[in-house]
C-alpha cells in the first residue's frame, strides 16, 4: 500500500474517546475528539501556502506522495 492509497482508505470522519481512572483518587476524565480527514487536491491553497512558507515547490510534495 502506497501513502495515497493510505489516505483514500482512512478518509472520512473519525471518532476517538478515551477515559483515564485515577485510583488514587476514585476521579475519572473522559475527552472525545471527531477528526475529519479529507484529501485536497495538490494546487489546493492550504497546501500551496504551506510549501510557499517552507520554500519547497508544491509538485515536489505531489511526487514524494506518488
Amino acid at each position: 500500500m502506497d501513502i495515497v492509497n493510505f489516505f483514500e482508505k482512512v478518509e472520512g470522519t473519525w471518532f476517538s474517546q478515551r477515559t483515564i481512572h485515577q485510583i488514587s483518587t476514585q476521579q475519572s476524565q473522559t475527552g472525545q475528539t471527531t477528526l475529519e480527514i479529507t484529501r485536497l487536491p495538490a494546487d489546493a491553497a492550504p497546501g500551496t501556502t504551506l510549501c510557499h512558507k517552507l520554500a519547497a515547490a508544491s509538485a515536489q510534495w505531489v511526487d514524494a506522495l506518488q
